[in-house]
């Protein structure tokens, strides 16, 4: 459903994505007008994969977890994003909250979320209002959901409950409905603003538009709402960290500490599997602008070889997935398996170690 955009006529970037958002020089991403408002754009088929390998770590279903972890950081995103005039108007029943709900959708689809459409609503601000979307090629179907079910709270200043139904091969209605939530779910999942310091990341920028030289690498199919690797054919998506890290902390008060390993594990065996080759992996300056365009932070040391990894981040976001993904990385390049250890540090310090454990498998 998604309205052809203007795009950089050099790099191709659309200028959505090139206006909203600014590469800082600490290695992070943000939004232009909220600099405190984190951002990442990374692989967004890891998802998946990591809430399944999960699943099986632990041995329960955890989309419901993954899905109430993710809900509620979205709503308060939207409520940051939606101009307050707009939210209070569609409230008060004064605008047609069809427009504004189209609205979200073609920026999801600019971010890579895939397709969305609204296929039926009922909004009368009472128990019976419903509405009925239908997405296409979610980059994540729990995330998926929870976006869907995050940004009609934020509308309409409701709490709802979600459930959907696959129509067709990686096609999904999403049904939206209120209902009151779990009073224990209500005191969790709090992020903090991030606070933007001096950096020495200076990425190539084009020329016409100013986003990093690094996106022309990429392909945005606005119509299905797909951004791909023009060499790698992997999918990418614009994330916020505050999506991802609530999901874990919500996984890891229900289930337990050892959570944030499993996550780790996941994390590792995707990358190691998966469509990663180990030919990109060229040396510490194209690391450093690959954690750059993805707004991973700054990597500031990094030593790599058959005898182990200790890479240092600072600034870093999504620790969890970084870490995975570095000692997956390891793997593949070294055909070895692996031991990891980790250590984030107040204001963002993320510091690996990766070491030969030929018995990992």
């Amino acid at each position: 459903m998604a309205t052809e955009t203007p795009r950089c006529e050099e790099c191709g970037v659309p200028e959505y994505m090139s206006g909203e958002h600014e590469w800082l020089s600490d290695g992070s991403l943000v939004q232009a007008r909220r600099h405190e408002s984190r951002m990442a754009f990374i692989e967004s088929e890891t998802w998946d994969p990591i809430w399944k390998g999960l699943a099986e770590l632990i041995g329960l279903d955890i989309e419901h977890l993954v899905i109430v972890g993710s809900r509620r950081a979205v709503n308060i995103y939207m409520r940051q994003m939606v101009p307050a005039e707009a939210l209070k108007a569609v409230q008060a029943g004064d605008m047609d909250i069809r427009p504004v709900i189209e609205a979200v959708f073609a920026i999801a689809e600019h971010m890579g979320y895939g397709s969305l459409s609204l296929e039926d609503i009922r909004y009368q601000n009472d128990e019976g209002d419903f509405a009925v979307i239908r997405y296409t090629e979610p980059f994540s179907l729990p995330l998926a959901v929870a976006s869907v079910a995050g940004t009609t709270e934020a509308l309409t200043a409701r709490e709802n409950m979600s459930e959907y139904t696959q129509v067709a091969p990686d096609t999904y209605d999403i049904r939206i409905f209120p209902a009151e939530h779990a009073a224990e779910l209500k005191t969790r999942l709090t992020t903090a603003p991030y606070e933007p310091s001096a950096g020495g990341v200076e990425l190539e920028r084009c020329g016409t538009c100013g986003a990093p030289a690094g996106l022309k690498e990429y392909e945005w199919d606005l119509e299905r709402g797909v951004i791909r690797g023009r060499e790698t054919g992997r999918r990418m998506a614009m994330i916020g960290p505050q999506m991802i890290d609530p999901v874990f902390e919500e996984l890891e008060a229900e289930l337990g500490s050892e959570i944030p390993r499993m996550v780790v594990e996941a994390q590792r065996r995707f990358v190691r599997t998966g469509p990663f080759r180990a030919s990109e992996i060229t040396g510490t300056d194209e690391m450093l602008r690959q954690f750059a365009l993805r707004g991973l932070g700054e990597l500031t040391d990094l030593h790599m070889g058959k005898k182990g990894v200790r890479v240092t981040i600072a600034n870093a976001v999504m620790h969890l997935w970084v870490v995975g993904a570095v000692q997956g990385l390891y793997e593949l390049v070294f055909g070895e398996g692996s031991s990891v250890d980790w250590e984030l540090q107040e204001g963002g310090r993320l510091e690996i170690e990766v070491s030969p454990a030929l018995d990992q498998t």
